[in-house]
């Protein structure tokens, strides 16, 4: 609603808006109906009470495949909840003649772990931050410019939060701050770039764990104890087969890469 009056507000100005919507977040508490939209039948100890995350993550709560399930349940309601919202406010920039010349991107900081992994993981299986498998680590990015972005365009090039800043001021048509780490995405979206060489790093806020993923390939590295683990995104998006050991060039090769990143950094 806030978000919907300030756009009335803006009338026809120049503006930039940034709309927080903290759903979907634990503790997973999806309002009105959809809280049984998609497992209305359960009937187990999980609740949407903050304490069922809190047990969850220090033990006292071990979930089973069905407790799991109804735990994701509630966290795809939040997400229908939220695109529902959403609708809200595209309709609005609608309404008002504002779709033509705005440039919509939803996107988000993090997902949510559900027990897939039980290894390279900090202090739980469950919820985040925790890994920097794609459970937690991938997150949606969409947008829309008409005339500019082709509608049901899908760029599969790995790309990293740092690169919406540039895309954004590129589309309008503001310089780009020295400063500034990432790379827009308009060449990928406008077809110029295939992304073959674009590459994706990420840390854990302590570095215990990096990552470096590339169009086909993610490594992940356990700095404490000098560990690696490799998948082929391409074909094992589940990250679920680890090959560091079966593709030891490849695991060189990023490897170094990682490591020279980390370096530029000054997390080594």
């Amino acid at each position: 609603d806030g978000a919907i009056a300030q756009l009335r507000a803006f009338g026809s100005s120049p503006f930039f808006l940034w709309v927080h919507y903290f759903d979907p977040h634990y503790p997973f508490q999806p309002p009105g109906s959809y809280a049984s939209l998609y497992d209305p039948d359960y009937t187990g100890p999980v609740t949407t009470n903050i304490q069922t995350i809190y047990d969850i993550e220090q033990g006292k709560l071990r979930p089973t495949d069905i407790d799991v399930k109804y735990l994701m349940a509630l966290y795809q309601g939040e997400i229908s909840f939220l695109d529902s919202q959403l609708s809200r406010l595209f309709s609005s920039l609608d309404d008002l003649g504002l779709s033509p010349n705005t440039v919509v991107a939803v996107t988000g900081d993090h997902g949510e772990a559900f027990g897939e992994h039980s290894d390279l993981e900090e202090s739980g299986t469950f919820f985040h931050p925790h890994s920097l498998y794609s459970t937690e680590q991938a997150v949606p990015l969409l947008m829309r410019y008409p005339g500019r972005i082709a509608p049901g365009r899908v760029v599969s090039a790995p790309s990293q939060g740092i690169d919406l800043l540039p895309t954004l001021l590129e589309y309008a048509r503001q310089p780009v701050p020295g400063q500034v780490q990432g790379t827009s995405l308009v060449p990928l979206l406008d077809g110029r770039d295939s992304g073959a060489s674009r590459l994706a790093y990420s840390a854990m806020p302590d570095y215990v764990f990096t990552s470096l993923t590339t169009a086909s390939w993610k490594l992940i590295k356990n700095n404490a104890a000098g560990q690696y683990r490799l998948f082929n995104v391409a074909s094992d998006p589940g990250e679920q087969h680890d090959l560091s050991l079966a593709q030891p060039d490849t695991t060189a090769q990023l490897g170094g890469q990682l490591a020279a990143w980390m370096k530029a950094e000054k997390i080594s």
